[in-house]
């Protein structure tokens, strides 16, 4: 009897150890650090910002335009500034920077905007951004008044 009770009270003991422990996965953020540069004519400020957008999927154009509702938007006042997003739920990210060449003070595309693709290859559609869980990916993204939109 003695012994049956012993047990019982062992395999309490043992199921409250067990629960009370804090079993935790590894960590599954992600974060993306973009340093966007704008290299042509006119100046980022306070009204013409550098707005970077992370999609993801490879293709965020509505009617010839990038004006699809991005998954995470930062901006800046300040050239070549590192922009780090924080928390990023998925891989493969997509990424375009856009210069606010009108002062809208939109967070998407406008007419006139300047942009850039992260695009290292040339390819269409965009190059991916492969980051693994709890990583940090750094990418620089230099552009100028080769791409604007219509």
């Amino acid at each position: 009897m003695i012994k049956k009770v012993f047990l019982i009270l062992l395999a309490f003991i043992l199921l409250i150890l067990i629960n009370s422990c804090n079993i935790t996965e590894g960590d599954t953020s992600r974060t993306l650090n973009i340093t966007p540069t704008f290299k042509g004519d006119g100046t980022v400020s306070e009204s013409r910002k550098l707005i970077v957008l992370v999609y993801d999927h490879d293709s965020p154009v509505i009617d010839g335009y990038y004006t699809e509702t991005p998954s995470y938007i930062l901006s800046t006042a300040t050239n070549g500034e590192t922009l780090t997003f924080s928390d990023i739920s998925f891989s493969p990210c997509y990424v375009i920077v856009l210069w606010d060449s009108d002062s809208s003070g939109s967070d998407t595309a406008s007419s006139g905007d300047r942009y850039e693709r992260y695009d290292e290859k040339g390819s269409n559609p965009m190059d991916a951004i492969t980051i693994s869980e709890g990583g940090t990916v750094s990418r620089v993204i230099d552009f100028d008044d080769t791409y604007y939109i219509p």
